[in-house]
């Protein structure tokens, strides 16, 4: 009861009345006063502070049990917001090592605090899974963007080959076209002196017969070199398409390069902050896929100039056929003229005269041919350039892509360390073994599961070397992770952890 009122029967005695009454109001007083602190504190806690407490609680006598009952649960409920606070606060920064302390906890306090432990596990099971995932996925785009730079740097070469090897050709016609040319001139000039013998008369009529002879000779020869140049010119324009069919491939290839930097953009949408770094390399890849593409539509206009170019020399070529033909069948005339009739050398002299402007003509066009070679020639030669500038252009982006995913794999995210990291005191010294190399460095900050090293080593990301810390006799195998700005970040292979306590352990003492 709240009240221990010992009733009294005999009422006569009033002394003692009196006192139990005075007993009655000192104890009122003192509930008073401790249920006044209780509303006060418990106001306070219902606030946020945490901190209030009953003081004096020894002092209310019997009440003295319960009121430190209460101050022990706002110190089991301080403790457990702290605690919980802590640990979540440390696992948002990665820092998974940090437990819930669970000494001193009871009942569903004690469950609670299971409960932050339980999660921060999972959380460090889900970090784990997707580091492993992250690093996977950047592994598979590097191999299937390299897949492609190779495919197209073959292509590029391909190309190269093929526009060098269609110059030679081009530069055999123009040769070949350029003794047609003089060949023609021959003629002409062959025609033109049967001509002036005819007018003079001065001249015997086996002496015409053998110049026209000379002449129809001259225009077989021409009529089997133009038979060589159309061959050379349809050689042209065959590879003229094959050009064409591997810049498409190119385009094929950059077509599909680009769709597959904008399912890494989808992929690096969906994994939010942690894709950004990964949004910025499918966004380079697609830009430089973009440059390609851009590269073979200019290939492409060449291409077609090329092309229309072959198919004027080809038509330039049959008309000197033509022509050459021409002028034979007119040789010949002459010749059977000059046999049959000779007292009709005027007739003859006027058949000479269309033969010479025949040749005339023909050499004309040929000289055409030789021009039309010679920009053909110089549109290879552009070709062949261009695809160096692809080629070296995918050169560029091969090595893009390599820092890119060095740097992608270094990011922190993938590389962060769930175990506490120890700032030793005073600083403390190491040897880096390296590829038959030992350097001098300084402890920035140590954990379980790597360190930090200030100096100068040349190793990168990826590489082995062995960790030997000043006092401390044993080496300690590690991998690069991250080689920047004069720090040196590595992480400790896996399978050492006795020795990495006994180290810890020195750095501690």
């Amino acid at each position: 009861m709240m009240f221990n009122i010992n009733k009294k029967t005999d009422y006569d005695n009033t002394e003692s009345h009196d006192n139990e009454l005075e007993q009655l109001r000192t104890e009122l007083v003192q509930y008073k006063e401790a249920f006044a602190q209780i509303e006060d504190v418990t106001n306070k806690v219902a606030k946020g502070n945490l901190t209030a407490r009953i003081i004096h609680w020894d002092e209310f006598g019997e009440l003295s049990p319960a009121l430190s009952a209460l101050n022990l649960s706002y110190d089991m409920a301080d403790a457990f917001i702290r605690e919980s606070g802590a640990t979540l606060e440390h696992a948002v920064e990665g820092k998974f090592y940090r437990l819930f302390n669970e000494r001193g906890m009871h009942g569903d306090f004690k469950s609670g605090a299971g409960i932050i432990n339980a999660v921060r596990q999972r959380m460090i099971e889900v970090e784990s899974s997707r580091k492993t995932e992250m690093t996977a996925l950047a592994d598979n785009l590097e191999s299937e963007v390299k897949s492609a730079v190779d495919t197209v740097q073959s292509s590029s070469e391909t190309m190269r080959g093929l526009s060098e090897d269609m110059s030679a050709d081009l530069e055999g016609v123009t040769a070949q076209a350029r003794n047609v040319v003089e060949v023609s001139n021959n003629a002409t000039s062959n025609v033109e002196s049967c001509a002036a013998a005819v007018e003079q008369m001065s001249a015997s009529a086996q002496e015409i017969y053998r110049q026209v002879d000379s002449s129809r000779d001259a225009s077989i020869k021409a009529e089997e070199e133009v038979g060589k140049t159309n061959k050379i010119v349809q050689g042209l324009a065959s590879a003229a398409e094959e050009i064409g069919d591997i810049s498409n491939m190119i385009k094929d290839i950059a077509s599909r390069t680009n769709l597959l930097a904008l399912n890494a953009t989808i992929e690096a949408a969906r994994a939010g902050e942690a894709g950004k770094g990964f949004a910025v390399v499918a966004s380079e890849v697609k830009t430089l896929a973009n440059q390609t593409a851009e590269a073979t539509n200019r290939v492409d206009l060449q291409i077609t100039t090329i092309q229309q170019m072959a198919l004027e020399t080809t038509e330039a070529v049959e008309k000197i056929g033509i022509v050459i033909q021409e002028s034979g069948e007119i040789s010949k005339a002459v010749a059977a003229t000059v046999e049959e009739q000779l007292s009709a050398t005027q007739e003859i002299s006027n058949n000479v005269q269309e033969a010479a402007q025949a040749t005339r003509t023909s050499s004309t066009d040929v000289t055409v041919v030789a021009e039309k070679t010679g920009e053909s020639s110089q549109t290879a030669r552009k070709v062949a350039e261009e695809s160096i500038e692809v080629f070296e252009a995918i050169q560029m982006l091969s090595g893009k892509v390599i820092d890119i995913m060095g740097d992608l794999r270094g990011y922190e995210a993938f590389n962060r360390r769930s175990a506490e990291r120890t700032v030793p005191a005073p600083p403390l010294g190491c040897n880096v073994e390296w590829n038959g190399r030992t350097y001098d460095g300084k402890v920035r900050n140590i954990s379980r599961t790597g360190a930090a090293i200030d100096g100068r080593v040349d190793a990168v990301a990826g590489n082995d070397l062995t960790f030997m810390a000043n006092g401390f006799q044993e080496g300690i195998m590690a991998t690069v992770v991250e080689n920047r700005d004069g720090t040196l970040h590595i992480k400790f292979n896996d399978g050492q952890n006795s020795m990495i306590s006994r180290l810890m352990k020195v750095i501690g003492s």
